[in-house]
């Protein structure tokens, strides 16, 4: 099924976006958890090298120390601190077979990343095959517009990197004030369509297209879009709907299969 969307993806673009959770926050009883991670090595070969970024957390010391003892015994962990600039930026990722960004605060870490060149970096090396991966901030800062918390409990809108197209939302279900805000926000017409990610869920986006859908709970994900309120539903698996000035906040369960792409170009970086 191919979703509407504002953005075209770039070519050979790999991305597992994890809506929350995974190896940098507190585990579940079961460390269920763990399979997103599993998941992810599957698309690499053996013991690939993997590069974490933590900038979106200034690098918290507790998260770095998570990522080695989660990959140190199976894979090759470097990690880029933020005091990086584009030059090192360049020499870590030369060798990544994957990329990890931690979760934090999405418009510090994009403005870091824009100032000191090594968004353009991260970019041209997702676009020559290194997977890009990530959770909350690391999963939605691939995509081309946001939504973004403020310390001060509020929403903002702003551009993503614009690697896939439309928005992306992380902890939908889990927190129901950025999910009335999302919502809100693409029914208004101020964001486009886009797709929602529950904690404990990862979706991996190939060429513009969801290749797998991976629960560690029972979360899941979703694509998100307005619609006129006349138009007919029928071909969609609607699940949510919330009527208003003759538009409706449509809110379908997320496919393997499912295209993310249009014919409308991105913003980009």
């Amino acid at each position: 099924m191919a979703m509407e969307n504002t953005g075209i993806f770039k070519e050979n673009v790999n991305i597992f976006a994890v809506g929350g959770g995974s190896f940098t926050h507190e585990q579940t009883s079961d460390n269920s958890d763990s399979m997103l991670e599993d998941y992810l090595l599957t698309l690499s070969p053996p013991h690939p090298n993997i590069g974490y970024i933590g900038h979106a957390s200034n690098d918290d010391p507790d998260r770095i120390g998570a990522f080695y003892t989660r990959f140190g015994e199976i894979a090759h962990p470097s990690h880029l601190p933020v005091t990086a600039d584009a030059t090192a930026a360049k020499a870590f990722v030369a060798d990544l077979d994957i990329l990890y960004v931690g979760g934090g605060s999405t418009l510090k870490m994009l403005s870091h990343w824009r100032e000191t060149g090594i968004a353009s970096v991260l970019m041209v090396a997702g676009q020559h095959g290194m997977i890009l991966s990530g959770v909350s901030a690391g999963a939605i800062c691939w995509f081309d517009q946001l939504l973004l918390s403020t310390p001060e409990n509020d929403y903002i809108l702003s551009a993503g990197l614009g690697l896939i197209a439309g928005s992306a939302c992380p902890h939908y279900s889990n927190e129901p004030s950025r999910q009335i805000a999302y919502d809100t926000q693409i029914k208004a017409g101020n964001l486009p369509s886009g797709i929602a990610i529950d904690d404990g869920v990862g979706v991996h986006i190939t060429n513009g297209v969801v290749a797998k859908i991976v629960r560690a709970s029972n979360g899941n994900a979703y694509f998100v879009k307005a619609r006129p309120s006349f138009e007919d539903s029928s071909a969609h698996e609607k699940i949510k709907g919330t009527n208003g000035r003759g538009t409706i906040c449509d809110v379908a369960l997320l496919k393997a299969g499912d295209e993310l792409v249009s014919d409308t170009h991105s913003k980009g970086c």
